[in-house]
């Protein structure tokens, strides 16, 4: 279960961390980077969930670098939403407001207008304002 600011919400004790790498471990076998970018990002979200917060950062990093290099630009996007919640958790205000900049420019350029409006939405929730670029 994923809360609305992009932090994993385990209601149980299930031990999905070997699940989620065992998935990137045969995304990357496969060659399917598509599924490697995903793979991740909710490595990062479980790490961040975890308080395993250097991790979540490098997963978050895995995750930018993989979807930019295949030019998944909507991706990118989403895993600057959940890199701005794990930046929000730590109180790196700055990187906060980068994170959700750089988000909303990719979807506003890509006009898709649920994440504009949601990443819209998850600043005002972190009381940030967008200026437009």
């Amino acid at each position: 279960m994923w809360s609305r600011g992009g932090t994993a919400k385990m209601p149980f004790d299930f031990p999905i961390l070997p699940f989620a790498q065992d998935g990137l471990d045969l995304c990357t076998e496969a060659k399917h980077f598509y599924g490697v970018g995903l793979a991740h990002r909710a490595l990062g979200r479980i790490a961040m969930a975890q308080a395993a917060l250097t991790s979540a950062v490098k997963h978050f990093q895995n995750a930018r670098q993989t979807f930019t290099a295949i030019d998944v630009q909507s991706e990118v996007a989403r895993t600057h939403l959940a890199w701005a919640a794990l930046a929000q958790t730590q109180g790196h205000h700055h990187e906060v407001v980068a994170h959700l900049r750089t988000a909303h420019d990719l979807f506003t350029s890509l006009q898709i207008p649920q994440y504009v409006e949601r990443t819209e939405h998850l600043a005002r929730t972190y009381q940030i304002t967008l200026v437009p670029r």
